[in-house]
């Protein structure tokens, strides 16, 4: 586990969640649409609120990781701290996701 990541859980800002699974095809559902609303917010010309649809597509994918272990996160940072534990040594592509999500959770 990484020290942020334990942090959380000492926290309760990441706990089991049961129906983790079940609801995680829900926030996929949920990132593909904001993602599809983005392109055409960005088409018009409007990309501050494009950048901030991308964002939460991004959100809702990254929740729906740790949903898939049955877990819940409790703030934006501490969702990155699970992404970052139960995910990157899976798939080193989800680096950049990470990235920009930390950049972004202010």
């Amino acid at each position: 586990m990484t020290r942020e990541h334990d942090e959380c859980i000492k926290k309760g800002k990441i706990k089991p969640f049961s129906r983790g699974i079940m609801l995680a095809p829900k926030e996929i559902e949920t990132a593909k649409s904001d993602l599809e609303t983005a392109r055409k917010t960005y088409k018009e010309g409007d990309y501050k609120w494009a950048t901030i649809q991308i964002y939460y597509s991004m959100f809702h994918s990254a929740r729906a990781l740790l949903y898939t272990n049955n877990l819940q996160e409790h703030s934006h940072y501490c969702l990155i701290a699970a992404i970052k534990r139960y995910t990157l040594k899976q798939n080193k592509s989800q680096h950049l996701l990470l990235r920009v999500f930390r950049k972004r959770k202010t």
